[in-house]
């Protein structure tokens, strides 16, 4: 096959896990549990983070990391909550993105596979919970979905319609998830799914960001796809099938893109070319035009005053906006920014 055919394993994990489960004396068990030794200031790529809906409190959170699994804390509030292991044997525990159901809080969807050119490993495809987090099983229908770059349920109407950016990659001297990146859309709970994205150059543009503004439109970030073609592209649907193209920067790759929560027409977006950040723009009219904003001005040691991601906006690249401010906007890279 030309790479380690990690699927074989997933049998004999399950084995392992069922035994460690019977025998209390085995190693990690409730008997006889690990103790960790450090590192203790590492922590590792965290590409997910979620708010728990169903906790009275406000203050559960759900974080995963790439190649580290599914975790949450009970306070994120509380410097004394420790992080909780969900399941060390979960087939795949490339963690990159999650989230809830707006109709059904109990139910959470988690993507696998870090699509960004550099992952230490594949995904392999989409894991469900129905019950708020206490049980979880990988969606056999996402299986061939080896980079899930973002994931978001939308309501339509009463119908939880889940999207995912999927994407493909070349990875252990081969490409992986070509027939299924695209955007994957599931009207039944991920039961089957469609892709929805238009085509440019004769295939599907690949998603890298997905926002829903407050309006239920859904936006779009791409980035390149796996012929090279669609980056630098802001899209967007109402319905969720039929798409506009709102803007395109000449030469872009990644896009990542938020709406204001407060004002459906208030969008930003960060772009990247040629490894680095090569614009910010937003819209005031709901993508009817698109203005050039000033960057970060990053001034740290190693960053040149136009590139505060340090040649990483391809892999180090997120923004968001206040959700009671559509002025005020944080932007990461190698550091973090806010502007109001």
């Amino acid at each position: 096959l030309g790479y380690p055919p990690r699927e074989r394993l997933f049998p004999i994990l399950k084995q392992l896990n069922s035994q460690q489960h019977s025998n209390k004396k085995l190693p990690g068990g409730a008997t006889s549990p690990w103790t960790e030794r450090g590192p203790s200031n590492v922590g590792g790529r965290t590409r997910a983070i979620m708010f728990d809906p169903n906790a009275a409190s406000g203050n559960k959170v759900w974080a995963g990391g790439v190649t580290g699994g599914l975790w949450y804390t009970n306070d994120i509030t509380d410097a004394s909550s420790t992080w909780v292991s969900v399941d060390d044997f979960w087939n795949n525990i490339a963690i990159t993105c999650i989230a809830y159901d707006p109709n059904d809080s109990q139910v959470f969807y988690v993507g696998t596979g870090e699509g960004w050119g550099a992952g230490a490993s594949r995904g392999a495809g989409i894991w469900k919970t129905s019950d708020g987090g206490a049980s979880w099983a990988q969606l056999t229908s996402t299986s061939g979905f080896y980079y899930v770059n973002d994931i978001v349920v939308r309501n339509e109407t009463g119908t939880s319609a889940i999207y995912a950016a999927v994407d493909g990659r070349y990875y252990s001297g081969s490409w992986h998830g070509v027939s299924t990146f695209g955007l994957q859309r599931s009207t039944n709970g991920g039961t089957s799914w469609t892709q929805v994205m238009p085509n440019i150059s004769g295939q599907p543009y690949s998603p890298a960001d997905i926002s829903i503004a407050s309006d239920n439109r859904i936006w779009i970030g791409s980035k390149k796809n796996p012929y090279g073609n669609g980056g630098g592209s802001i899209l967007y649907s109402d319905n969720g099938t039929s798409w506009t193209l709102a803007h395109n920067h000449s030469n872009g790759g990644r896009v990542a893109i938020a709406a204001a929560p407060s004002d459906a027409n208030y969008v930003y977006a960060l772009i990247e070319a040629n490894y680095k950040l090569d614009a910010v723009v937003n819209t005031t009219n709901q993508g009817a035009s698109w203005s050039y904003k000033n960057e970060p001005d990053a001034t740290a040691t190693g960053m040149s005053s136009d590139d505060f991601t340090r040649g990483q906006a391809w892999y180090d690249l997120v923004i968001e906006v206040d959700p009671n401010d559509k002025n005020t906007i944080y932007a990461g890279g190698i550091d973090l920014f806010k502007s109001s």
